[in-house]
Parts: structure tokens; sequence; C-alpha cells
């Protein structure tokens, strides 16, 4: 659902839609901020529907590679692929052991263009959008990898389906709250968009929470076949 879409919903639900005179109460770009805060909240705990993937140019001139401008986490680095994303082979993500750490100016056994070839990769831990390719690639590989990362979400762009009723109640909570001016009846009402919010905000956590058990589950049942 488009963000405009979502801000004029809620306009509606605070009667603000009266025909000449909308958005008079409540002003537009203030609702959009609403909008934002409960996308960014519902985010934390909703990240498979804010993930994108994007095929990155390793650079071999420094340690770390930064992921594309849409990143803001790094979820993992799929694998190895041609310039338009096709994957060559997969990568793996290993432990963070001392043999992966080499202080010295080259990684274990040193490795060139022609016999090089990627097992894995690690995230920066410090910079959770940057990755670096396990062992490092030596001058003269041209590279490029696959990248699955959790991209914040932007002011004004669509809102998933799925978070709109909880972004609405927050917003028709946080419009309601800063109106309410103690009156107790308009801060009754705040409070009950409140806790619907929080209903959905647990309804959503728990059915991923859900997903992740099943995906366990079917993997633990595959692997013991």
């Amino acid at each position: 659902m488009t963000s405009a879409d979502v801000i004029l919903s809620v306009s509606v639900d605070l009667n603000d839609q009266e025909p000449g005179f909308e958005y008079i109460r409540w002003e537009y770009d203030q609702i959009a901020r609403y909008v934002c805060e409960a996308v960014t909240t519902l985010g934390t705990i909703a990240k498979d529907l804010f993930t994108v993937q994007c095929v990155v140019p390793v650079d071999t001139s420094h340690t770390w590679t930064k992921s594309c401008p849409r990143c803001s986490v790094i979820n993992r680095v799929l694998g190895e692929s041609d310039a338009d994303g096709n994957i060559i082979r997969y990568l793996t993500n290993p432990l963070d052991i001392e043999a992966n750490q080499w202080p010295g100016p080259v990684y274990r056994c040193p490795v060139t263009a022609d016999n090089y070839t990627p097992s894995g990769y690690t995230v920066n831990a410090n910079q959770p959008d940057e990755f670096r390719i396990l062992p490092p690639p030596p001058a003269g590989v041209t590279m490029w990898v696959v990248v699955e990362c959790f991209s914040a979400h932007t002011c004004g762009e669509d809102v998933p389906d799925e978070l709109v009723p909880a972004v609405r109640q927050w917003c028709l909570y946080r419009a309601l709250a800063v109106d309410a001016e103690n009156n107790p009846a308009i801060i009754g009402l705040s409070q009950q968009h409140y806790k619907v919010f929080t209903d959905l905000y647990g309804g959503i956590a728990a059915e991923r929470a859900r997903r992740i058990q099943t995906q366990t589950r079917d993997v633990q049942n595959t692997t013991t076949q």
C-alpha cells in the first residue's frame, strides 16, 4: 500500500478529510512522520519484508567491501556470481576463528589469480553493511557476489500490506496522544489504539517465530532422513 494511501486512511479515521478542509487538524507531513515511525519499529521484527538482494563487485584493494547503497545490515552473502547476479558458487560464513584472522601479508597459503577459489565470507561486526571474502581475492581477480541484506524503510516508500493495520493503529495513537490536551476521553481512546498496535505487533513477532520453528524442523527432518 502506498504511503500516501495509508496517510489518507488515517486522516479519514481522524475525521480530518472534510472536502475543502483536508489535513487541517493533523497535517499530511505530521501523519507521514508517524507512518515512518511505525514502519521503522515494525521493521525490526519483520525484516523479511525489507530484504533485498544486490550484486556487488568485491573491492580487492581493501579488507572490507561495502554492500549496495540500499543495504543497512547484511543478512548473508549468497555466493560468487557473474556481473548479472547468476550464482557461480555458494559461500558459507565460517566462525571468526584465529585462522581466518591471519595478521600477516598473506592468507595462510599465498594465492594468485590463477589458483584462487573463494570459500567463505564474514560480515564486519562493527560495520554491518560491510563484508569480506575468504580467502581475500588477490590482485588481478575481478569478482562479484550476491548479497542479501536488510534495507531500512525510507519515509515515503510503500508500506507492506501485512503491516498496514498496525501502522494505522500507531498513527492514530500518536495523533490522538498529541491532541489529547489532558482530555481523559481522548487519552483513553489513544491508549486503546496503542493496545491494538501492541497486540498486532505481538502477532507479527509470533508469526515470525513460528516460521523459524517450522523451517528449523524441516531442516532437522531432512538431515535425519
